[in-house]
């Protein structure tokens, strides 16, 4: 869900008065493929995630501009499950499964857990944000989809990160 569905740093950077932009555009430039978040804005790793400790913020975390669309090429393509990582906090399944019901679609199916790999076969296709997981689900068997992001190695795709994926996805279809 984060850094595909949803716009996580951008949450965190409200909840923290850190403006997003900025940052961002430091990030592209001065710290591409990085994904530890506390070292971009130089603030500790504890701090920034304490503001994620409630359910409010999970719930609350706005859709990128591209989820709608992307979201519904997926379902018409295949099954689609939102497969995220929680924090360490009980708050965080409370609100994000909150955050998947609320697209109002009795097909929403969810799984929480750090160990995406486990849902790896020749038939799956995992889209996420992260090098590590992409890494770790094609090394048992399934197909992996990098989605462009500053802090991951296709931050060079960024500007066309849609285009990518579809792309991508429709290599995986006709693959099979």
């Amino acid at each position: 869900m984060d850094g595909v569905s949803c716009n996580l740093v951008q949450h965190m950077f409200l909840y923290l008065g850190i403006d997003y932009k900025s940052i961002m555009d430091k990030w592209v430039i001065d710290y591409p493929e990085n994904y530890n978040i506390h070292e971009v804005i130089g603030m500790e790793q504890s701090e920034i995630w304490k503001v994620t400790e409630k359910m409010e913020f999970w719930e609350t975390i706005p859709k990128y501009e591209w989820f709608d669309e992307l979201y519904a090429y997926c379902k018409t393509k295949c099954n689609t499950v939102f497969v995220s990582a929680p924090t360490e906090s009980p708050e965080c399944i409370s609100g994000k499964l909150s955050w998947v019901l609320k697209l109002n679609n009795s097909n929403n199916d969810y799984v929480f857990t750090h160990r995406k790999e486990l849902f790896a076969n020749p038939n799956s296709l995992l889209i996420d944000d992260s090098d590590k997981n992409i890494k770790d689900f094609i090394k048992h068997g399934g197909h992996g989809i990098l989605f462009p992001q500053p802090w991951n190695s296709n931050h060079l795709l960024i500007r066309n990160r849609i285009g990518y994926v579809y792309n991508e996805i429709n290599q995986f279809l006709n693959y099979e």
